[in-house]
């Protein structure tokens, strides 16, 4: 059989995958210097000032149950006036289950808070993007620059080993004629094993530069319900007649 230089990128994906029902979680909540709670003050039945949470949760059939004195909507974000001392709050809407979350201190009057709350629908819709087109998940979490710089990174890296394959089979082709003399020989030999390092090169920096992706992509969407990547495992296995490199990848999510 006629040899022939074959290098392949294989990114297996050994997935350990659960599936996980449409739910809401909350994936940040913090104390801000934002002075909306003191210039809007609410008071309880008791006449002692609340405090304010707004809620980043784009849902505007959702309710909100525990100490409320009151709910507004505004441009994708809730007021939620709470009384003070309140530990826990719970979220109802029509779509998802209810959400119920204690806060890390009770709640303080005239004190303004931050919760995000998202649904697990966006982050399976990063997760797709992510596999299919490095940078894709980058640019939906809106790091566009990294995204694009991926993307550009991945597309001449690809690029550089299919180039240099292309160029590594011309020369062995040379190597392979029977009339070739022997310095066209001993060049095109040396011409193969610069294309092939090249070749090598650019497959293992597309390997790592994917690898390094899946993981920002883990630590911008900071998701609750996974551990991250249990293995990247680049490999590349070389022979006379063919190269083979490949990343396994174990994930859960």
């Amino acid at each position: 059989m006629k040899k022939i230089f074959i290098l392949t990128i294989l990114f297996v994906l050994g997935a350990s995958i659960k599936v996980f029902s449409q739910a809401l979680q909350v994936t940040s909540f913090k104390q801000t210097s934002d002075l909306t709670a003191s210039r809007f003050e609410k008071t309880d039945i008791n006449g002692e000032p609340c405090g304010m949470i707004k809620v980043g949760l784009p849902l505007a059939d959702a309710k909100f149950v525990g100490n409320v004195i009151e709910s507004t909507y505004k441009d994708g974000e809730w007021w939620v006036y709470m009384t003070k001392g309140s530990k826990r709050i719970t979220i109802k809407t029509t779509k998802y289950p209810a959400l119920s979350y204690d806060f890390p201190e009770p709640i303080q009057s005239k004190v303004t808070y931050a919760m995000t709350v998202v649904n697990n629908d966006i982050f399976n819709k990063i997760n797709a993007f992510s596999y299919i087109v490095p940078g894709l998940g980058q640019i939906e979490l809106g790091n566009k620059t990294e995204g694009y710089a991926i993307i550009a990174g991945e597309t001449i890296l690809l690029g550089g080993g299919v180039i240099s394959s292309i160029a590594a089979k011309k020369q062995l082709d040379i190597m392979r004629d029977v009339d070739v003399s022997l310095e066209d020989f001993m060049t095109a030999k040396r011409k193969y094993n610069t294309q092939k390092a090249i070749n090598v090169t650019c497959y293992v920096g597309a390997a790592a530069l994917y690898g390094f992706h899946l993981y920002r992509v883990y630590y911008l969407s900071k998701k609750a319900r996974t551990k991250g990547f249990t293995s990247i495992a680049p490999t590349i296995m070389a022979t006379d007649e063919s190269m083979a490199l490949g990343l396994s990848i174990n994930i859960n999510f």
